[in-house]
């Protein structure tokens, strides 16, 4: 039984004590320019699509509000990555910073997925829903449970994280694309062209399928934070907001050497899509119908490649797009409230705070059929376990803070008793002079006294007289 129907009574408390992740200010809505660009030259894979007729453009529908709103529609405000520059001043920081920002833009990731002829959505209680073509049984995940994530892919499967850290896959295998039942420890998954791709806790990633042009060849990875799988390569981000990438370069897609300060990677079909700290995109790879042409996006919080076009989120809840746009697959100018983007084919999808989902592009198969979807966001168990995690994070930082003061009042304490005991020894020293000033100072004058009772005959020591026979009356010296 999912875990939201079993604690429908205390499903509200939960939510509102959820709130702390909504904003100060609600969501404002930006006018957004005309996408639409048709493209100048074709691909490859461009060549091989077979026509198809093109559908009216799919309006924006009215979705009834769920449940599900109070945390969901808080997404956008969090999502924002900001990185100071005073914490750039050591590696540590900025892998600090950077590591902020990725699980600030996370919180829906793996929420919806678009593939190449499917659309697959996560409900918060860990099911799964699938609408478009069933070809191979790629849409076949009404019995999936206990779900975190998903992934549809640009060929014909479909991919499953299970909270336990196992993948589950179902679909087309003829290259062993699917074998993941013996994965284990894996935290998030991407699938691409007849590829599947997994990121491992420690950093590390496994790959299953076609290893054709060498996009399997993740082993020597290290210190991995994502992964992102295209029809014939593989992008993965590290900690450092460096970015490493596998796979066919006939267009320049894995050329990602020189990246930085990247918290976000989307490989798109012959494309790659970066997502900079500073809330702008750089793209390199095919640009036939400008899906590289991101350089004017600003505010941006996560970033999606499709086939030929790039879609961003921005931190107001709004969508900008750029490339092919014969399917309408960029008119996403009226789209609001967004928390979550994915793009594949020659369609869009978005998640709505609301947890309802919006779809446009090529409405084949009913692959764009997401009218009726609701609840889809992060598990309610995922939120909790997030909300601990955050509340552990604070704790964390607060017992830092206090060990950083603490660590501060013992050194300075100890620079004050050494000050104090370096005070007392110099005290000591010039007591113990003073004394032996003043010693030596009576020697002399005691010496100068008996040499001036010699003199006058009487005896050095005391001062006393002689008698007859030479002895002192007083102390009874002898006279020298």
């Amino acid at each position: 039984m999912p875990l939201y129907r079993e604690t429908d009574d205390n499903t509200e408390n939960l939510l509102q004590a959820l709130s702390s992740f909504q904003a100060e200010s609600p969501l404002q809505v930006e006018s957004q320019p005309q996408t639409e660009n048709l493209p100048k030259t074709k691909s490859p894979r461009q060549a091989e699509r077979p026509h198809q007729v093109e559908s009216p453009r799919q309006e924006t529908l009215d979705f009834e509000a769920t449940k599900f709103e109070p945390y969901a529609e808080t997404a956008t405000q969090t999502m924002q990555p900001e990185i100071s520059s005073a914490v750039k001043t050591t590696p540590k920081a900025v892998k600090d910073a950077l590591s902020s920002a990725r699980e600030s833009l996370s919180r829906f990731h793996g929420c919806i997925s678009a593939g190449d002829k499917h659309t697959v959505g996560l409900k918060t209680d860990g099911t799964v829903v699938a609408v478009g073509s069933n070809e191979n049984g790629r849409c076949e995940v009404g019995n999936w449970r206990n779900i975190k994530a998903v992934c549809a892919d640009d060929s014909d499967h479909t991919v499953g994280l299970k909270s336990d850290g196992t993948v589950i896959a179902i679909g087309w295998n003829k290259y062993g694309q699917c074998d993941t039942s013996d994965w284990r420890d894996i935290i998030a998954v991407s699938s691409g062209g007849h590829h599947t791709v997994g990121l491992k806790s420690d950093g590390t990633v496994i790959a299953a399928g076609s290893n054709r042009y060498g996009r399997c060849d993740t082993s020597n990875w290290q210190d991995i934070v994502a992964v992102s799988a295209g029809v014939s390569h593989t992008v993965g981000l590290k900690s450092n907001g460096t970015v490493v990438a596998v796979g066919n370069n006939d267009k320049g897609q894995c050329d990602v050497g020189n990246w930085l300060d990247i918290i976000a990677v989307s490989a798109g079909d012959i494309h790659t899509a970066g997502l900079k700290s500073d809330g702008t995109v750089v793209a390199v790879g095919f640009n036939g119908s400008d899906e590289c042409n991101t350089y004017l996006w600003r505010d941006i919080v996560a970033v999606a490649a499709g086939f030929q076009h790039t879609v961003g989120l921005k931190k107001n809840g709004t969508v900008v797009a750029v490339g092919r746009n014969d399917k309408f697959q960029c008119e996403i100018r009226d789209w609001e409230n967004i928390v979550s983007i994915s793009a594949k084919g020659l369609h869009t999808v978005g998640l709505k705070s609301d947890g309802t989902v919006l779809s446009i592009g090529e409405y084949s198969s009913g692959l764009c059929d997401t009218s009726e979807w609701n609840g889809i966001g992060l598990p309610l168990t995922e939120l909790i376990i997030e909300r601990e995690r955050a509340e552990r994070d604070a704790q964390k930082k607060l017992e830092d803070e206090n060990n950083q003061r603490e660590q501060k009042q013992r050194l300075l304490e100890e620079e004050q008793r050494k000050s104090e005991e370096e005070k007392l020894r110099s005290e000591r020293i010039r007591h113990f002079e003073e004394q032996q000033k003043q010693e030596e100072e009576y020697r002399i004058r005691e010496e100068e006294e008996r040499k001036k009772r010699a003199q006058q005959g009487l005896c050095e020591f005391c001062g006393g007289k002689f008698n007859l026979l030479g002895k002192c009356r007083n102390c009874g010296r002898i006279e020298k």
